[in-house]
C-alpha cells in the first residue's frame, strides 16, 4: 500500500471480524491473548523483552478493538 492510499477503517474492521468470526479464528485469537495479554512476566525482565511484549499486546488489542466495534 502506498503512502497516498487512505485506509478505510470501517472496511478493515469488517475484514478483522470476518477473519476471527469462525471457530478457527477464535482459537487463534484466544492463543494470541494467552501469549500476550494474559502473560505475566518476572520482575527481572529486560527492557527489550518488555518492549517486545508491549508491542505484542498492542497488536492484539488493535485486533480486539476492530472486532468489537
Amino acid at each position: 500500500m502506498s503512502k497516498q492510499e487512505k485506509v478505510d477503517i470501517t472496511e478493515i474492521s469488517k475484514c478483522f471480524k470476518r477473519c476471527f468470526a469462525n471457530g478457527d479464528g477464535q482459537k487463534i485469537l484466544n492463543y494470541l491473548c494467552s501469549i500476550s495479554l494474559e502473560r505475566a512476566m518476572p520482575a527481572n525482565i529486560s527492557n527489550d523483552e518488555l518492549r517486545h511484549l508491549e508491542g505484542q499486546k498492542y497488536m492484539v488489542k488493535l485486533i480486539l478493538n476492530h472486532i468489537n466495534n
